[in-house]
């Protein structure tokens, strides 16, 4: 057909982090946190504090030792990824899907991937491209929140965004 337009979705990069995240077990992503808060993940058993919670008391370890212990829990927490991808210039010269990779066509394709890594795992994810469009996509869930993530870079412009270019005033 003369004429349509076909959208092409970066191609995906591998990608796997076995870094550490906030780690909230159940509310959002599949991670714990590391913080102690007011939660509903067990955490420890700890000797009672001024300004502690009165139905946090855990009974049975304070009568056992003749002072008050209470059970303390860890924050409740999820995990937002923003993926930054610099789109300001293009070094090389790309070949396309098989031929040699410009610097723009690895970072697109290290975001769609790191992107898809962390919604696969729950996590929100947003992006911002620095650069002639400035496309920006909100936090999100889900495969359509990914596909939407994956469609702005494939629709990225290098370049100065309008706002930092240098301007001539008209007047004299």
């Amino acid at each position: 057909m003369v004429g349509s337009q076909l959208q092409v979705l970066p191609v995906r990069a591998p990608f796997d982090s076995r870094a550490e995240a906030p780690q909230p077990l159940g509310v959002v992503g599949a991670h714990r946190s590391r913080r102690p808060g007011d939660g509903t993940e067990f955490a420890s058993i700890r000797p009672f504090h001024p300004g502690d919670r009165l139905r946090r008391i855990h009974w049975r370890v304070s009568l056992r030792t003749d002072a008050l212990h209470v059970v303390s829990t860890r924050g409740e927490e999820d995990t937002a990824v923003l993926v930054v991808v610099d789109a300001l210039a293009d070094h090389g010269r790309s070949g396309g899907v098989d031929g040699a990779s410009s610097s723009l066509d690895v970072a697109v394709r290290a975001a769609a991937a790191i992107a898809e890594h962390h919604v696969r795992r729950g996590d929100r994810v947003s992006l911002r491209v620095v650069g002639t469009g400035g496309e920006t996509v909100r936090y999100g869930t889900g495969a359509r929140h990914l596909r939407l993530i994956q469609a702005r870079l494939a629709t990225m412009q290098v370049g100065t965004p309008r706002d930092l270019r240098a301007t001539r005033s008209s007047s004299a």
